[in-house]
């Protein structure tokens, strides 16, 4: 029965996902139904555009889902785990670490030792072949490994979350209207992760 319940989980939060049609609400949504099914607390989407990795949303507190009205250049090594979320964009495969502290091959990136995860997920976004960009997840004040389960739904939800992101860009490139993006007001022209 709980087949049936995940297939149910993820048909739902597909259908939420593709019916956002601004870049904005779709990566606050992404972002927050992401954080929600994979069982996190803390989390980014970083949307790859050409040889840059760019912030589209992040949450560093529950219910406090941050978008800028554009994707933004990330301030700072210290502010992502930039040598995995790398790995996780050159292999396109997915990375999750149950328990960071003692195994975690990115150990020396800026980031772990600025910051604490009790575990991580990390996974691309892929359309077509192509590079959409990468979710980041990581639970910082519950201890415990992500579930399989969880981990399923992820790998499910990364590729809609991919493909609508691809669609959203494209509709901006080509200059198709879409409705006011729900971003946040005063957001930074370059973000600082202070999870």
């Amino acid at each position: 029965m709980s087949g049936l319940l995940n297939v149910h989980h993820v048909l739902q939060a597909s259908q939420a996902i593709s019916a956002e049609t601004s870049l904005g609400g779709l990566l606050k949504k992404s972002l927050e139904i992401s954080i929600e099914h994979g069982g996190a607390q803390v989390g980014c989407i970083l949307i790859h555009q050409g040889d840059r990795i760019l912030l589209g949303s992040c949450c560093h507190q529950k219910g406090k889902t941050e978008v800028p009205p554009e994707p933004v250049p990330v301030s700072g090594p210290a502010h992502i785990p930039q040598s995995l979320i790398n790995y996780v964009a050159r292999e396109r495969d997915y990375v999750v670490l149950n328990d960071v502290q003692a195994h975690n091959p990115f150990r020396s990136d800026p980031y772990f030792k600025r910051n604490a995860p009790t575990s991580l997920m990390c996974l691309p976004m892929v359309s077509a072949l192509r590079l959409v960009g990468v979710i980041y997840l990581e639970k910082k004040y519950r201890p415990g490994p992500f579930s399989c389960s969880q981990v399923g739904m992820m790998k499910m939800l990364s590729s809609q979350i991919g493909v609508s992101i691809l669609n959203a860009l494209l509709m901006k490139e080509f200059g198709i209207a879409e409705p006011q993006a729900e971003s946040s007001p005063d957001f930074p022209a370059q973000m600082s992760l202070n999870w």
